[in-house]
């Protein structure tokens, strides 16, 4: 019994020595359970939505933040199918698969059998033409393969028009020879009396030269075309409009109404001005992309390139514009601005020209006097204004302002704009 009571007590002093042990478990327990609940309401407080719906707590939002993806796989969809539907899709399937069995009829290459003299297989042809859309023209090369224009180029040889340069229009200018949907016959209107109604027969040139002939002997005839830069079509023009007293009426995709009014109220011509950028020392351009789009780009391309060299006196070339453009990337100042700022931009430069001692009219200097302060709505400093004014007055007869991207109505102010900026 005595050799019990050591055990005992050892034992009573071993629960002892681990009551701290267990105290201090349930106090980590403790504070682990704190952490938990801090993070968890930290969690409750920092929640993350991922749209209106989501944090309105709507219950499409619920249903969506259930699922594993946003959009539903299609096994998760309700999928409701018929007999009806069952068939459909079997009938379906069976036609694309004897459509994949179709024989299509064989095509067989047939050899000239008189081939013609200038004509040999799997060699090209080259042509030489000229090409014009209303507001530029070229001396192209077209090369063809067995009588099909195949590509279009510059005619380097010749040198009237740009040489070898060609714009994007014209290299494009070649599918319109492939449109399924191009006229390549005579048609004609069949109207009712109302003229409601519209449809389109095809007939012989023979008929339709009877039927124009027909319209000429009544009078009252209109003839549209686009702007014709050549001379001897004019002449022909007049001479057609002389005998049967035809009415002329030009119409362009591109139209330039704008720069003929305005050359016609600074030098009393309506004609579309040419620009030679080669002899510019200076050159202003608001939203006009010359090297991309504007007028004749290929040909202001090359007269550009020619007033680049450093050596021989660099142009400068400034640049106000609402989007990148080939322009733009080109430019030794580029400043971006809203397309409804154009008219304040050009105000801002004729102020700051006034303040250099160019002259304007009475009615045109009070309207320039109500936006002298209207450079402070541009991103551009006043000094680099009347650093402008002075390069301009400084360069005169070797200085270009360009101004495009813009169309409005004509009226006396837009026409006096025109003469100062002229």
């Amino acid at each position: 019994m005595k050799t019990d009571l050591p055990g005992q007590i050892k034992s009573h002093e071993n629960l002892e020595d681990q009551k701290p042990l267990e105290s201090s478990k349930k106090n980590s327990s403790f504070h682990l359970k704190n952490e938990q609940k801090t993070t968890e309401a930290s969690a409750q407080k920092r929640k993350y939505w991922l749209g209106l719906e989501n944090l309105t707590e709507k219950q499409e939002s619920k249903l969506t933040a259930q699922r594993e993806f946003i959009n539903p796989l299609p096994s998760e969809k309700e999928v409701s199918s018929s007999r009806r539907d069952f068939l459909q899709l079997m009938g379906a399937g069976l036609a694309l698969t004897a459509e994949g069995c179709f024989r299509r009829p064989t095509e067989k290459i047939v050899p000239y059998i008189k081939r013609p003299e200038d004509v040999i297989p799997g060699e090209a042809n080259f042509y030489a033409s000229s090409y014009y859309d209303g507001g530029e023209g070229f001396s192209i090369l077209v090369k063809t393969r067995e009588g099909r224009p195949i590509k279009i180029e510059g005619n380097g040889e010749a040198s009237l028009l740009n040489g070898e340069g060609l714009s994007p229009r014209a290299q494009a200018h070649i599918l319109s020879l492939y449109d399924p949907q191009r006229i390549k016959g005579p048609k004609r209107n069949l109207f009712n009396d109302e003229k409601t109604n519209r449809e389109t027969i095809n007939i012989s040139w023979k008929t339709a030269d009877e039927a124009v002939q027909a319209e000429l002997k009544k009078g009252q005839v209109a003839l549209l075309t686009p702007r014709v830069p050549s001379p001897s079509f004019k002449a022909l023009i007049q001479e057609f409009k002389k005998n049967f007293s035809v009415q002329h009426y030009l119409w362009d995709p591109l139209s330039l109404e704008e720069a003929v009014e305005g050359q016609k109220a600074s030098y009393g011509t309506g004609d579309v001005p040419g620009y030679n950028f080669s002899k510019a020392k200076f050159i202003f351009s608001l939203n006009c992309d010359f090297l991309g789009t504007y007028l004749s780009p290929a040909d202001f391309q090359r007269q550009f390139s020619h007033s680049r060299h450093p050596k021989e006196g660099m142009s400068w070339l400034v640049v106000l514009e609402s989007l990148m453009s080939l322009t733009g990337a080109n430019g030794d100042e580029r400043y971006r601005i809203r397309p409804s700022d154009q008219k304040t931009a050009l105000m801002a430069l004729v102020f700051s020209l006034q303040k250099k001692g160019l002259s304007l009219p009475q009615h045109l200097s009070s309207l320039v006097k109500k936006y002298e302060s209207s450079w402070k709505a541009l991103p551009i400093p006043e000094n680099k204004w009347n650093e402008w004014a002075g390069e301009l007055i400084k360069n005169r007869g070797q200085r270009l302002i360009l101004f495009g991207g813009a169309r409005g109505e004509i009226n006396e102010s837009t026409k006096a704009l025109h003469i100062v900026v002229n």
